[in-house]
């Protein structure tokens, strides 16, 4: 869904990657794990980790790390109390009573509706190749669920979860 016109793999890809294989991996930990522990601890515990860890990444990355935090406060607070807080406990939660695999195809679709909220709210406009990223993505999530479904009627055995 990114811009930058050729459809070629960029520098930062690979810190993508290297990302998404640790999403993943949280995924399957909240899920292993979400059933066995308290809502509220579970996702306490994250903010601990997460929180130290982005403060030591930040010092020693940073060369003026709270320079910029007078004029960006709101901001800080809104993505530590919305996005994460409520988002990281509403996922917790719901890792609770979903399927891993379910848990994993609804949140990603996270780009698909982040760009709808920043056409909505933001105004920002979408360059073709990024229409077709967030329908691709739309669509395999879709065929992901469908597809189970549609073996089942055919007469094959049921492989969901």
């Amino acid at each position: 869904m990114s811009t930058g016109g050729a459809i070629a793999l960029a520098s930062g890809d690979a810190l993508e990657l290297a990302g998404a294989f640790l999403w993943a991996l949280h995924l399957i930990l909240v899920s292993k794990f979400s059933p066995k522990i308290n809502t509220m601890q579970f996702a306490l515990v994250q903010f601990v980790v997460a929180g130290a860890l982005n403060l030591a990444f930040g010092l020693f990355f940073e060369r003026e790390p709270l320079t910029g935090l007078p004029q960006a406060w709101i901001a800080v607070v809104y993505a530590g109390v919305i996005s994460t807080a409520i988002g990281f406990t509403g996922q917790v939660w719901g890792q609770r009573h979903a399927p891993a695999v379910d848990a994993a195809l609804i949140l990603s679709t996270e780009a698909v509706f982040a760009a709808l909220a920043g056409y909505l709210f933001l105004s920002e406009r979408f360059e073709p190749v990024q229409i077709l990223g967030c329908g691709l993505i739309f669509a395999a999530v879709l065929l992901a669920q469908l597809w189970p479904l549609m073996k089942q009627k055919k007469g094959y055995k049921n492989t969901h979860y």
